[in-house]
């Protein structure tokens, strides 16, 4: 990356000279050690504003966290009038004109005004050009609602209309939007993500060219595609989101389109279930494993670089998606059985099958009477786990039994009898079922819980259907 330093520019060459951008009616609340930051760049002689999320949010009628100043003053500048205030300063981004002041804990982000030229990565701009004019520094930026710059005297500098984009609940590039998005292709996401989190639209230039350069995500590094979609599954309107902008998510999760008309219920899914990155994932990834094979999610997820505890649990809750399951005691305790006692997890898997509309009823209700059986599971007597039985491998050994596959048989066997009522789980009467001869002992059986508990669903004439998800 190259360095350019640019003299003043006249502000009758700006960009946005002839678009009279001030608004003066606008009072922003700024943390005050922010405010300290920008008062002491403007007495050391240079200029500063408040830029970046923290006014979009602002604007929004939300909370600003992050307090980010643009400035006149080169970095080394900035560095020179903190730390004569005895001030830590942090260089990290010092390339890139951006030195992190720190003030009785706050981190605020300053930044040297620039220009870029173009991102031969499509990260990274080849080369940057401190200038001395805000309007050209704004012009950089991705969306008009990021480029709006706040003084508390002068108010806003809004020389693209972000404001009104915002009242107008509008998701608008900056400039020429194929450009922007040429430059780094991770802003097409973006813009998928603002309209998840602020239940947004793309305005049609915008939309129209995230669409058409849709392909160029597949040059990102992939964890910084996971990081966005993460981002876009826990907002709140992420379902309309990705159905709106189905090419894009399927540039970043190939196989999505082959959904077809199963996008429409994933997106409803999406929307109803917690914002839970494991529960979002599993539910954006259960129609493709049917659609495009099994072994799709894992394979899109690790392609994605998402953490390999995160991909387990999708793994384990698609699996386990076609388990069908009654709404009472019997079948409730065989399924977390099944599942190794987790009823964490049986929950989980659930609300997923509610969620999906899996099976034919798998309505909030069976969902809500599910829900009060686990709760009395937890708080029961009755063992759901090997652990949980009154018995444990060692004590069938030294009472004769052979080391290997038939104690953990034995065990699965003893806890079944005592999860249908059969046998107290009771050391004495464990041990003496163990050792009678009666005890069905077949290593490598299966999950003898998963068995039975289709045998009950068959006793009781069930064959539900089970709702394609693709």
């Amino acid at each position: 990356m190259r360095f350019r330093f640019s003299r003043r520019i006249s502000p009758a060459f700006s960009p946005c000279a002839t678009m009279e951008p001030m608004e003066n009616s606008v009072c922003i609340p700024i943390d005050p050690r922010a405010l300290g930051v920008l008062r002491a760049l403007e007495a050391a002689g240079e200029t500063a504003w408040f830029v970046g999320g923290c006014v979009r949010d602002a604007l929004l009628g939300r909370p600003a966290h992050d307090f980010d100043i643009a400035t006149s003053a080169r970095w080394q500048r900035v560095r020179a009038i903190f730390q004569a205030q005895g001030r830590h300063v942090i260089e990290t981004g010092a390339e890139h004109g951006s030195v992190g002041v720190v003030v009785d804990g706050m981190v605020v982000e300053t930044t040297t005004y620039r220009t870029e030229s173009t991102y031969s990565d499509g990260r990274r701009p080849d080369d940057v050009a401190f200038v001395d004019d805000i309007a050209l520094d704004l012009a950089r930026r991705d969306f008009c609602m990021n480029a709006i710059a706040y003084h508390p005297e002068r108010g806003l500098f809004d020389p693209f209309g972000g404001k009104a984009d915002i009242e107008a609940g509008i998701v608008g590039a900056v400039g020429d939007a194929d450009k922007r998005f040429e430059e780094d292709p991770l802003r097409i996401l973006r813009a998928v993500r603002f309209c998840a989190q602020l239940g947004f639209d793309a305005d049609e230039r915008t939309r129209d060219a995230a669409v058409r350069k849709a392909g160029d995500i597949r040059r990102i590094a992939r964890e910084r595609v996971f990081a966005e979609l993460e981002k876009t599954l826990l907002a709140p309107a992420c379902g309309a989101a990705i159905a709106r902008y189905r090419s894009v998510v399927e540039a970043a999760v190939p196989g999505f389109l082959q959904l077809g008309g199963g996008i429409g219920r994933t997106a409803r899914a999406l929307d109803s279930l917690p914002t839970r990155a494991d529960l979002r994932f599993a539910a954006l990834l259960a129609g493709m494993e049917e659609a495009c094979g099994k072994g799709t999610a894992h394979d899109r997820l690790r392609t994605l670089r998402a953490p390999r505890k995160l991909i387990a649990r999708v793994n384990a809750l698609i699996a386990a998606l076609d388990e069908d399951c009654d709404p009472v005691p019997l079948q409730a305790r065989l399924l977390v059985a099944a599942h190794s006692g987790d009823i964490a997890f049986v929950r989980d898997l659930i609300t997923l099958q509610t969620a999906l509309a899996i099976f034919d009823d798998a309505s909030p209700e069976r969902g809500a009477r599910m829900s009060r059986i686990l709760d009395d599971l937890e708080s029961g007597p009755v063992p759901l786990k090997r652990a949980d039985l009154a018995i444990g491998g060692g004590e069938l050994i030294e009472a004769g039994m052979p080391a290997g596959p038939s104690i953990a048989a034995t065990l699965d066997a003893l806890l079944l009898e005592t999860i249908r009522g059969d046998l107290p789980n009771e050391r004495a009467a464990l041990l003496a079922w163990a050792t009678s001869g009666s005890c069905p002992c077949e290593p490598g059986a299966g999950n003898i819980f998963q068995k039975s508990l289709k045998k009950e669903l068959t006793k009781k004439g069930k064959h539900r259907n089970i709702q394609t998800r693709a």
